[in-house]
């Protein structure tokens, strides 16, 4: 299972009740886990869709169970790419 924590931010406060859902079904998976961090320096050489894929895709092979992505077409692309 994977948790992008970018969607998670996007529900905002009017979704609280999804919110609250993620929090009870997927915290308790993430305990004693880790989370990577795929997000490249605003405008940087790596700042690109197909970096972002290519971190997030290593992050999920070393076993990671979720994912800080930022920029909604890196999350949807990332989401597409590693099956979550």
């Amino acid at each position: 299972m994977c948790f992008y924590t970018h969607y998670y931010s996007l529900l905002g406060n009017s979704h609280a009740y999804q919110k609250k859902t993620l929090e009870i079904q997927l915290l308790p998976s993430l305990k004693q886990s880790l989370i990577a961090y795929c997000q490249p320096i605003a405008n940087g050489p790596m700042d690109k869709v197909e970096h972002v894929v290519a971190m997030a895709l290593a992050a999920i092979d070393g076993s990671d169970k979720g994912l800080k992505i930022k920029g909604v077409d890196n999350v949807k692309a990332a989401a597409k790419a590693t099956r979550c």
